[in-house]
């Protein structure tokens, strides 16, 4: 069973105390969570905590520091169509004289100047065989987790946090990307670069 959790934005590490090895976080509503953490964070950084209904905490920086979380896209709002559907965060930049407003899913925080990868994806209903369902369970995996990992190797699709994709689709690894062009080019070769060649 997945625990269920609370996302909180534009939390502050306040404190942290290397002998008792814990954290205060700072609330933007001026409550402070005192979290036993070993990891070393930087005082004054500003990100997203994550509470677990366990009682466990994830803390995780913004990459862009000047990121704010201003409100939400509730489904089926306008204004920013993709993330209509399903919702989404509206963010600014601190010191932005131009107060621009930056429309993301719920599910990334943007990157660098508060850049993103938008989601561009296109649904597509594929009726799959037993065999490929049974492979991929043999690896605790499903065939949607292994088709858009291929998928992901296949186009070289990268997910940073400086440039993070909407979509979620990242690549397994250098090797795999390589081994997945092979495969394409094995399987479906471009035979009009062929042409006239004997």
């Amino acid at each position: 069973m997945i625990a269920s959790s609370r996302k909180i934005y534009d939390v502050i590490v306040k404190r942290v105390d290397e002998q008792t090895k814990q954290t205060v976080f700072l609330l933007p509503d001026g409550q402070e969570i005192v979290a036993d953490d070993s990891v070393a964070w930087t005082e004054g950084r500003r990100g997203v905590l994550i509470q677990f209904s366990s009682g466990d905490l994830r803390f995780s920086e913004y990459v862009e520091q000047r990121l704010r979380k201003v409100g939400d896209i509730h489904p089926a709002s306008s204004g920013a169509p993709r993330h209509g559907r399903c919702g989404g965060i509206i963010w600014q930049l601190d010191g932005d004289r131009e107060g621009r407003r930056i429309f993301a899913s719920e599910v990334i925080v943007p990157g660098i100047e508060g850049k993103f990868i938008p989601d561009q994806t296109q649904e597509l209903k594929l009726l799959i065989p037993p065999e490929l369902i049974a492979m991929c369970e043999s690896r605790g995996l499903t065939a949607k987790d292994v088709l858009e990992g291929f998928i992901a190797d296949l186009c070289g699709l990268q997910n940073y946090f400086v440039l993070p994709r909407e979509d979620g689709y990242s690549s397994n690894g250098s090797d795999e990307r390589e081994y997945a062009e092979q495969w394409f080019e094995r399987a479906y070769p471009d035979w009009s670069n062929t042409e006239g060649q004997s």
